[in-house]
């Protein structure tokens, strides 16, 4: 007796994939615009360039670092803590805000960064 293989099931086939859209002549090579963005993230005051249709949306690359600190600290709950570390916490926040809190009163009130 001969071994034959399983029948062939026949899938149905899907929607059909979206035509691509062509590329506008103003548009940059994807490389180009991936620069740009770096470049944007990291200085804002390059942005002069953008669209002024798009320019109220929320650029998530941008603010994902901000939003993934901000969950991580919802590991507390798993990892918990311990009053070193509270005490830690504690001490830098005070000496952040003191800094801030000093850099702000000083460029202000004395004008001693111009």
């Amino acid at each position: 007796m001969a071994l034959s293989s399983p029948p062939m099931i026949q899938l149905p086939a899907g929607p059909a994939e979206p035509a691509a859209q062509p590329r506008d002549a103003s548009d940059p090579p994807p490389r180009l615009r991936a620069i740009q963005r770096i470049r944007t993230w990291i200085d804002s005051g390059a942005a002069a360039e953008i669209d002024p249709g798009r320019q109220d949306r929320i650029d998530w690359l941008r603010t994902a670092p901000f939003i993934a600190m901000h969950l991580a600290c919802l590991g507390l709950f798993w990892v918990g803590f311990s009053p070193v570390a509270l005490a830690v916490a504690a001490t830098l926040y005070v000496v952040r805000m003191f800094a801030l809190t000093g850099f702000y009163h000083r460029y202000f009130s004395h004008r001693t960064f111009q």
